[in-house]
């Protein structure tokens, strides 16, 4: 084994806590946190998605789902309409509120993608993205099978 790669975790542990940090201080003002950007992020590329479709999509359980739709309706950036043809299903969209913010978003993920990427050529750049793709999907098949495990 490479000296270091004993750490993935604890590095990209790192990165995750000072991120949060970054977003916390950056959005303040509008009154989003670090956890919201996930999902304003996924919301804007996938509009209407249904909060069991987000919770698949993100990984996340329904309970944080949940709770952190709440807060964004509450905050005014996000709205439900249920679902026509399955009335138990409500559609997640973003507000006009929140789509002005998209450009700030979009600013603040950029600049905190340049801040820990600097130093990295593009070579380096391109191979540390497959090796934390190849590492998530690991991950969530890890978790898939901690999961399929508990169900026996």
């Amino acid at each position: 084994m490479k000296p270091g790669a004993d750490s993935f975790a604890r590095w990209i542990s790192i990165i995750h806590r000072c991120g949060h940090a970054f977003f916390n201080q950056q959005m303040a003002a509008d009154g989003i946190s670090s956890g919201h950007i996930s999902f304003i992020h996924h919301l804007a590329k996938n509009p209407g998605l249904s909060q069991d479709k987000f919770s698949e999509l993100t990984t996340l359980d329904k309970t944080t789902v949940a709770r952190a739709v709440k807060k964004l309706v509450e905050l005014g950036y996000v709205y439900r309409e249920t679902d026509p043809t399955d009335r138990r299903c409500h559609r997640l969209y973003l507000t006009p509120a929140c789509q002005d913010l998209m450009p700030q978003i979009k600013r603040v993920i950029g600049e905190w993608n340049r801040i820990i990427s600097q130093n990295l050529s593009q070579e380096e750049k391109a191979r540390l993205a497959q090796g934390l793709e190849q590492m998530s999907q690991n991950a969530l098949a890890c978790k898939d099978a901690l999961t399929d495990k508990t169900k026996l």
